[in-house]
C-alpha cells in the first residue's frame, strides 16, 4: 500500500516535470522606449529571415528577405533588388516563424497521456512495477509523437509581430 502511494507520487511528479519542461520562456519588458523596441527588433534579425515591414506614412505592405543588419538598419532583398531600411523609418515588421514548438507540445502531451493509458490498461496487473512502467512508456510515446509534432510544425509557417 504504502509503495503504491510512492510510485503514484513517482508518476505524478515526473508528468509535472514533463508539462513544466515542455513551457515557453519569454522575457517581457516594458520599460523599453518604442524606438529601443524598434531597434532591439532589427538587431534580433538574422540573414535570410523573412520579414513583412510597412514604412512609415505607407500602408503597403512590402514582404523581402534579410539581407544583411546595420548599426542603423537593414538591408532586404525583395522584388528582385535589394534596398536599405533605416531602423526609424519601419513602422511595423513582422517575422515568418516554424512552428516547431507548437507541433511538439500537440503531438507530445496527448502521446503521453495516450500511451501511458494504453500502457496501463494493456499491461493488466496494476502492480507496483507495472504503475512505474507506464509512465517512462508515455514518456517515449511523447518522444515519438513530439518529434512527429514538430516535423509537421516545421511545415507550417506562422506570422510573429517585432513591432
Amino acid at each position: 500500500m504504502v509503495a503504491s502511494r510512492r510510485i503514484r507520487l513517482i508518476t505524478s511528479l515526473m508528468l509535472l516535470m514533463f508539462l513544466l519542461s515542455c513551457g515557453t520562456q519569454s522575457v517581457s519588458r516594458t520599460d523599453l522606449t518604442p524606438d529601443e523596441l524598434r531597434d532591439f527588433a532589427v538587431m534580433s534579425l538574422e540573414p535570410g529571415d523573412v520579414i513583412r515591414y510597412a514604412l512609415e506614412g505607407s500602408s503597403q505592405r512590402i514582404e523581402g528577405v534579410v539581407q544583411q543588419i546595420d548599426p542603423n538598419g537593414l538591408y532586404v532583398h525583395s522584388d528582385d533588388e535589394t534596398v536599405f531600411l533605416a531602423t526609424d523609418s519601419i513602422e511595423w515588421l513582422w517575422i515568418r516563424r516554424r512552428s516547431l514548438k507548437t507541433g511538439a507540445l500537440v503531438g507530445a502531451i496527448p502521446g503521453f497521456v495516450a500511451v501511458t493509458a494504453f500502457a496501463a490498461i494493456g499491461l493488466g496487473s496494476f502492480n507496483d512495477g507495472n504503475m512505474l512502467l507506464a509512465p517512462l512508456l508515455g514518456c517515449v510515446g511523447a518522444l515519438v509523437t513530439g518529434t512527429a509534432g514538430a516535423t509537421i510544425g516545421a511545415a507550417i509557417p506562422r506570422w510573429e509581430l517585432l513591432f
